[in-house]
């Protein structure tokens, strides 16, 4: 009997509950992973599971989480991902025969519980609308990723899906900063308790900047969302402090196209805030027409150019306009605020729209980087006053790293399912066909005395 099987008894023998048994691989190689010799599955399949829900940003979460994990293992793990949102992961790079299509019975498609949701061949549903059934049972993980702070950690509801889904081989991954969840091994985000954000290495070779954006530029790529009432403020705060910082004859500040209408407001009701260093605005659509304007009661004779026909990009374009960015900008989403953080933790300074269902997040950020803006939805956006604020981000990047922090809990997972341990699968078989914990415990006794 190794050492890991005389663990697993003691730690059998003193479970007070049904529900911490499943805890119970796990905590067998927690931080406890050196020395162990292993024969790993060849190789550790793993399907990620994402529900969309308005937006790319669970798509990139997923993405970013795959690439981590192959980084991590290499040849070890074989990663797919099933997604009622395929078609973005194609858009944003992933190859066709990597994807899954869950085809949910709702009416609508985003935002849907996996119960509702059906397997099919991501290849051809992309490549001809097809629907071909396939098999999702014979993974070794799988990883739920996203969780959405709508919903709540629920095997049975991944069980409807996936009949092979246990909580032995499935595992939570939240959205940033939700309310820390027992069941769920992955709270992400930063502060106490959580796995940190899903920074990326900084890449190899230089990015090439965008061919579009030959002037100096800033970003304002944030959310069409008014409920704290300060959308308008937030923004347009962020865009008078921008203009006093960078003196330039010619800005560029690159913005959502939907954000038009909030520019024509600003205009004709406080664009004079900006007058002071710029005399004329120009607008540059979509479709290529270009409009622009005199800034009653200029003091300055610059050009701001506001953008609307750079934004939405492609995930690897996107760190092409993050890195060559002046260091401040307006960002909210997750990972666009991750992103910018990976590439820029040296010199950028990125201000973000707090929105409601955020204030964990941003409350949080507050205390880690430090950073005081950051405290309150009424100056997260920056303000006149944030002029010479310049507060460092190197700390975040290394100390709140999903890279770091996480890698030894994925280590305990994968090693919970791979190890190969006749007492161990036999422990989790009868956990899973058992109601009560004396039992468990009387039939694990009874195996191991005929061990």
């Amino acid at each position: 009997m190794d050492k890991i099987d005389e663990k697993l008894i003691k730690l059998v023998k003193s479970c007070k509950s049904l529900d911490k048994l499943f805890d119970i691989p796990f905590e067998l190689f927690y931080k406890n992973t050196k020395n162990i010799a292993i024969e790993y599955k060849s190789p550790i399949k793993i399907l990620i599971l994402t529900a969309t829900c308005n937006g790319f940003g669970d798509i990139v979460m997923a993405m970013k989480l795959k690439k981590i994990i192959k980084k991590w293992y290499g040849e070890l793990v074989d990663i797919k991902i099933a997604s009622n949102g395929v078609k973005g992961f194609y858009t944003l790079g992933e190859p066709k025969e990597n994807l899954i299509y869950l085809k949910t019975r709702a009416q609508k498609s985003e935002c849907r519980r996996f119960n509702t949701m059906s397997p099919f061949s991501g290849e051809n549903f992309i490549t001809d609308g097809s629907l071909v059934p396939v098999d999702i049972e014979n993974f070794d993980l799988y990883f739920v990723a996203p969780l959405t702070a709508d919903f709540e950690p629920d095997f049975e509801e991944i069980h409807t899906l996936v009949k092979n889904s246990n909580p032995f081989n499935t595992f939570f991954f939240t959205e940033y900063n939700m309310a820390i969840n027992p069941y769920i091994k992955f709270n992400i985000g930063v502060g106490k308790g959580r796995l940190g954000l899903l920074i990326e290495d900084r890449p190899t070779g230089n990015l090439e900047p965008l061919e579009m954006l030959k002037n100096p530029y800033s970003i304002i790529y944030i959310a069409n969302n008014d409920s704290f009432g300060n959308l308008d403020k937030c923004w347009f705060e962020f865009l008078q402090m921008l203009t006093h910082i960078y003196k330039l004859p010619i800005l560029e500040v690159v913005a959502p196209s939907w954000m038009k209408e909030k520019f024509i407001e600003a205009f004709e009701e406080e664009i004079e805030g900006l007058s002071k260093f710029y005399s004329k605005l120009t607008y540059k659509n979509v479709d290529d027409k270009v409009e622009s304007f005199d800034i009653p009661s200029a003091t300055g004779n610059g050009e701001l150019i506001i953008r609307f026909d750079v934004l939405p990009q492609q995930f690897e374009n996107m760190k092409r306009l993050f890195e060559y960015s002046l260091p401040h900008v307006l960002l909210t989403g997750d990972q666009s605020f991750t992103d910018f953080v990976s590439l820029r933790y040296d010199d950028g300074i990125p201000f973000y729209q707090a929105l409601p269902w955020k204030q964990n997040l941003y409350t949080s950020l507050a205390k880690v980087i430090p950073n005081k803006y950051y405290k309150s939805f009424k100056t997260s956006c920056g303000n006149l006053t944030a002029i010479r604020y310049n507060p460092s981000f190197k700390k975040l990047a290394k100390n709140e790293n999903f890279q770091i922090k996480a890698k030894p809990v994925m280590d305990a997972v994968l090693l919970s399912v791979a190890y190969n341990s006749k007492l161990l699968r036999f422990f989790k078989h009868i956990v899973l066909h058992s109601r009560y914990l004396k039992t468990v415990k009387q039939k694990f006794n009874e195996a191991i005395q005929s061990y």
